[in-house]
């Protein structure tokens, strides 16, 4: 149930960052690791269980299982900071026109997905700013 669960938060997260190069991304498999768990259950109802590759499969579900929700964590993140960061660099778009070529660029990043390179250029971007004022 325990991981049945964190999938399904998961899936929440990446319905709340609702950019389909990120879908494409997690929920194939995501659904892979539900046919995990729904393979795992079946097992468990037939005689006799075969305890080991029981094991595996449940090892599997682990490993790819936490590493799959870890980065979607990871994603939800660096959305948020990658979002923070536009939304002040926005503070400067109307007076620099060189903000605005670069925001235009990070707000690209943004939506294909790329968070943490979207936020790195976006706060490079206002560090420079305020070193020239």
């Amino acid at each position: 149930m325990e991981y049945y669960d964190a999938l399904q938060s998961c899936e929440g997260i990446l319905r709340g960052v609702a950019l389909e190069p990120v879908n494409e991304q997690f929920l194939p498999k995501i659904e892979e690791l539900y046919q995990t768990i729904d393979t795992i259950y079946g097992l468990l109802y037939s005689r006799p269980i075969d305890v080991i590759q029981i094991n595996g499969l449940v090892n599997t579900l682990v490993s790819e299982g936490g590493e799959v929700c870890r980065k979607v964590n990871d994603i939800q993140t660096g959305m948020v900071s990658a979002d923070a960061a536009i939304l002040y660099a926005n503070r400067y778009r109307k007076d620099f026109g060189q903000m605005n070529a670069i925001i235009l660029q990070t707000e690209k990043l943004y939506f294909a997905g790329d968070f943490d390179t979207c936020y790195a250029d976006t706060t490079g971007a206002i560090k420079r700013l305020h070193s020239n004022e």
